[in-house]
């Protein structure tokens, strides 16, 4: 068990210490690699990407915005981040995070509850990001954030150790009611819907690494929106490919396309209407399609 497992799914639970020289935050919050992806999703709050292939709506995950089609998921988790305060526009955020157990064990181990890995390190997490208005109401946010952490097997145990590691980018650009977003990521050992995550705790953790080593994972999302008064319209797409290199199944692809529109009734009240085509790939053949 984690120190904050339990019935009531938290996803943020934390601390936070301000001064003129930034802020200290110690708790669970959403990690860095990939938050400004998700957060500069235009279709986030709407109903989101559906997959039966991998488990969305129907299994024990839920729709959310492109997790999968374009990032991942910065899965919250304990951790102990640093972020500067406004620099000319620039803050950088730098954190300690509570590793994943992505390391592989077989044989005795692939039955035990807890895995035979262990880490020695925390994961490294950072991300740099710059925001810029200009004229009225017009605004830039620029981001790049980075991962790095490693799982190792146990000197007793038959399996692989992982190293994870992975760099996630994008920008949104806003002019008038015009908006523009433009995201994605790369990496090895990290995943493909939440991760860095336990391979094991996902089912996917071929998709984490293989017998020729860490899996490589990249992605982008691309979106146009514009806001008329109280209505917003969004044109999303997004994809994620893995490359799972020695595996029959080969490549993994999930690609998403949204039309969204959305009003605000009240400030707390939003309608959405959506339209999706999702198109799920492993080796070249179609493995769910859907609208």
């Amino acid at each position: 068990e984690t120190p904050n497992d339990g019935l009531i799914d938290t996803r943020q639970f934390y601390g936070t210490v301000d001064a003129s020289w930034g802020q200290l935050l110690i708790g669970k919050d959403f990690t860095l690699y990939n938050r400004s992806n998700i957060f500069g999703d235009e279709i986030l709050l709407g109903y989101g990407m559906t997959n039966d292939t991998l488990g969305l709506v129907d299994g024990p995950y839920v729709s959310f915005g492109n997790i999968g089609s374009g990032y991942i998921y910065p899965l919250p988790t304990n951790q102990i981040t640093y972020r500067t305060p406004d620099m000319g526009g620039f803050k950088l955020a730098v954190g300690l995070i509570d590793p994943s157990r992505t390391a592989t064990a077989d044989g005795d181990c692939a039955s035990l509850a807890v895995p035979c890995t262990s880490e020695s390190a925390p994961r490294l997490e950072g991300e740099l990001t710059y925001n810029m208005g200009f004229g009225d109401g017009n605004n830039l946010n620029v981001w790049g954030g980075f991962m790095s952490q490693t799982s190792e097997a146990a000197s007793n145990a038959s399996g692989e150790d992982v190293d994870s590691q992975g760099v996630s980018y994008g920008a949104q650009l806003k002019l008038g009611g015009l908006s523009l977003h433009a995201s994605g990521y790369d990496g090895e050992g990290v995943g493909y819907l939440v991760g860095p995550a336990d391979a094991r705790g996902l089912g996917l953790g071929v998709l984490i690494a293989n017998a020729d080593g860490e899996v490589d994972s990249s992605g982008y999302l691309a979106q146009a929106a514009y806001t008329m008064g109280s209505t917003r319209a969004v044109l999303s797409y997004g994809v994620s490919e893995v490359d799972v290199t020695g595996q029959a199944s080969g490549e993994w692809e999930n690609e998403n396309t949204t039309v969204g529109v959305f009003h605000s009734f009240y400030p707390n009240l939003i309608g959405v209407v959506e339209y999706s085509m999702t198109e799920f790939t492993i080796g070249g053949s179609s493995a769910y399609s859907d609208e």
